[in-house]
């Protein structure tokens, strides 16, 4: 067995690789593992609102390295600044963590916050989040420049539009919990939602953009909604999309059918907090922060497999069309 995968064709090529590059995504996890996870857990908890976002963020950045450093075998650029760029970003992102204990610099972050109109209340904790989200995209950026190259940039801008739309969400979260604007798609979803529980025997009532007979009754905010979820997944797959050898009218259908395909899980997901709510007597808030954001993980995960495994089976098919690889 162990032969069997120390044989493996993904062993093979890993073995190939540099241990500068094998270095990359270690190094990318480090100060997650590190600070989010062993040091301080408890910022670790939430899904959304949360510091697993920056979990997700690294999540990708290896997924992106996997495929062009192990499958296209992209091989890292000779700079001159290749340590001193590490060490200066490792250096970075350790001082911002240690001064994290400290008193002075969470009520810095909080006065600017207060300052910018992002009052320091439990409401909008976004406004701590977005910041510890902008230091680690500023260090994984760094990163991936000290490594690879500024042209490398265009490889990673999937998780680099994943977390820069993030950070955008949280603040306008922050700012304004209720936004106007984006606010008026909400009770569309939550009567798409009662009325799909309803075809299962589940009795919801509500009113507007409120679930009145859950426990407690809660407001559904924009981004629970999954605005921000549409917006990621639109950055996300247009970055994918655009990299795949195919015809744009190819592009624009997986384009559409993912975002149609992310709408209703969206849906889904809050059909599926309300229901263990009003079945199970799951705490509705538990179960959005913990569990919500792993439905639009999952869904942009799968739908990124089925295009890529759709193409390998249409290559196939027709021999003499042009591989769908990565460029």
């Amino acid at each position: 067995m162990l032969a069997r995968v120390k044989n493996s064709r993904f062993f093979l090529i890993l073995s190939k690789v540099p241990w500068s590059q094998i270095a990359f995504p270690l190094l990318v996890i480090l100060p997650v593992m590190g600070f989010y996870i062993i040091i301080q857990p408890d910022r670790f908890l939430k899904m959304w609102g949360g510091y697993a976002t920056v979990v997700y963020t690294a999540f990708f950045v290896v997924l992106t390295w996997l495929h062009h450093c192990l499958v296209s075998k992209e091989q890292s650029a000779k700079t001159h600044v290749f340590w001193l760029g590490i060490i200066f970003f490792i250096a970075g992102i350790s001082v911002y963590q240690f001064l994290l204990y400290s008193t002075e610099l969470p009520n810095l972050i909080n006065q600017i916050g207060a300052a910018l109109g992002f009052m320091p209340n439990p409401w909008n904790w976004n406004w701590r989040i977005s910041i510890d989200l902008i230091v680690f995209t500023v260090y994984m950026v760094g990163l991936i420049i000290s490594f690879f190259g500024f042209k490398f940039l265009k490889y990673f801008l999937g998780p680099i539009l994943y977390s820069s739309i993030l950070v955008c969400a949280l603040l306008i979260d922050a700012a304004y919990p209720l936004f106007t604007v984006l606010q008026w798609w909400v009770p569309g979803i939550v009567f798409l939602v009662a009325n799909l529980l309803r075809v299962f025997g589940v009795n919801v009532t509500y009113s507007k953009d409120v679930f009145l007979n859950t426990s407690p009754p809660v407001s559904v905010g924009w981004p629970c909604a999954g605005i921000h979820s549409l917006l990621i997944y639109t950055a996300v797959a247009y970055s994918f999309l655009q990299n795949l050898n195919i015809s744009r009218t190819r592009k624009l259908i997986y384009l559409s059918m993912g975002f149609l395909g992310t709408y209703m899980v969206n849906i889904l997901r809050i059909a599926a907090i309300v229901f263990a709510n009003l079945r199970f007597n799951v705490d509705i808030m538990t179960f959005h922060y913990y569990a919500g954001e792993l439905f639009f993980i999952m869904w942009i995960l799968v739908f990124l497999f089925v295009v890529v495994m759709i193409e390998r089976r249409s290559r196939t098919k027709d021999p003499s069309s042009e591989p769908p690889k990565l460029t």
